[in-house]
């Protein structure tokens, strides 16, 4: 059964990602929290949702605070939030309930940094600006049943502390593949997660020994969108 799987990640894919909070400003001058740069329009200008599925842009203030995330970092197509804590992004979504980020949302970029390995850095150097922008890629789920009776021909990542496994590559041969000939709109694709085998949710290494175990494969996916395209 051809399931290749790379174990990889940030320093053996720590979940928690976090800087040191930026200097608060001088708590004896008054200010409003516009003043302050709590309340941030979304970078395009317009109050609108954010989409069920798809890409949109936040801002968020890290004065005195950090992001607040737990992150998982397998795979480089950006981290994926798996739980918000008090900080800048609970700060955020308070304020544009909207617009708010949730579990399983998966920060493509972060200023100029973008993919996993870039972002982690990024945020694990305290290197960052009061303000941050962050591009957002919210998933969809799609539920997909296999029946194993040769290779899925698929490659994998995963770490330690991973949610599921990530699509690396689909292979021109085996079941996913045969899969995706038919179900044109819930195709395996790089960059989506398997969350959920057979109606468990199971880390990176469970899911695949589940794999390898089982005939009858009922996957649960998250079907992350494109990102958009890079300004000229």
């Amino acid at each position: 059964m051809l399931v290749q799987c790379c174990i990889c990640g940030q320093e053996d894919a720590t979940e928690i990602a976090e800087a040191p909070a930026l200097p608060i400003l001088d708590p004896h001058v008054s200010a409003s929290p516009e003043e302050f740069g709590l309340f941030v329009l979304p970078v395009d200008g317009l109050q609108v949702e954010a989409p069920d599925f798809g890409s949109f842009t936040i801002e968020v203030d890290l004065i005195g605070q950090n992001l607040g995330v737990t992150l998982d970092t397998a795979g480089d197509y950006g981290p994926m939030i798996k739980g918000i804590q008090a900080g800048a992004v609970h700060d955020y979504n308070q304020l544009h309930p909207d617009r708010a980020v949730r579990k399983f949302d998966r920060i493509h970029s972060m200023d100029e940094a973008q993919g996993t390995a870039a972002i982690f850095r990024r945020i694990k150097g305290g290197k960052l600006k009061e303000i941050e922008t962050l591009c957002i890629l919210r998933p969809r789920t799609f539920v997909a049943s296999i029946t194993k009776t040769g290779d899925l021909g698929v490659l994998l990542d995963y770490n330690r502390h991973s949610l599921g496994l990530v699509v690396r590559q689909v292979l021109n041969d085996g079941h996913v593949a045969e899969w995706n000939k038919v179900h044109i709109e819930d195709a395996f694709s790089e960059g989506d997660r398997l969350i959920e085998l057979n109606g468990e949710s199971l880390s990176g290494e469970a899911m695949l020994e589940e794999i390898r175990a089982s005939k009858t494969l009922l996957f649960t996916v998250l079907k992350y969108p494109k990102p958009p395209e890079a300004p000229k």
